[in-house]
């Protein structure tokens, strides 16, 4: 018997869609309210306001590297499928090169690289959920289940017990 799995973040919507074009907006509105200003606010001057563009640009460059290329990542049936919400594909078992985990960074994306690209490209990066984490370089369980998945196509390592 198969079990239906998501892999993916109840979060990833947010994290895709919602928090980056209220951050970008919010910065800019800032950076442009500031930046016309004949006389920035507050004590710090001129420097508080290239220190704000600065954070702006650094945080609108970690959420188009980091947020805007997440996935869904769903186990339905027996076959794995990733979504950006728009589209679908299902990737095959063997259609998987490697699974890996960024555990520096604060979502830990999990990235699976596929042979040959597909029509999110050969590389789809997923969030997993969210675990409280004391060894954080220690990589999600998720990881080494979708390695399983990819090395033993025929044994499914979700089936129940």
């Amino acid at each position: 018997m198969d079990v239906d799995r998501d892999f993916s973040s109840s979060a990833t919507f947010l994290y895709k869609f919602i928090f980056p074009p209220i951050w970008i907006a919010l910065c800019g509105l800032l950076v442009f309210q500031y930046s016309h200003l004949s006389h920035p606010i507050g004590p710090f001057g001129h420097e508080a306001v290239l220190a704000f563009v600065l954070l702006t640009v650094v945080g609108s460059v970690f959420f188009l590297r980091f947020s805007l290329p997440l996935l869904r990542v769903q186990l339905r049936d027996g076959h794995l499928y990733a979504s950006n919400y728009f589209g679908e594909i299902e990737i095959r078992p063997s259609d998987i090169a490697d699974v890996t985990q960024n555990v520096w960074v604060k979502l830990r994306p999990i990235t699976i690289r596929l042979r040959t690209p597909s029509e999110f490209g050969q590389r789809l990066s997923f969030m997993p959920p969210m675990r409280i984490i004391f060894r954080f370089w220690i990589q999600d369980p998720i990881v080494e289940e979708l390695r399983a998945f990819a090395r033993h196509p025929e044994a499914d390592p979700w089936a129940v017990q």
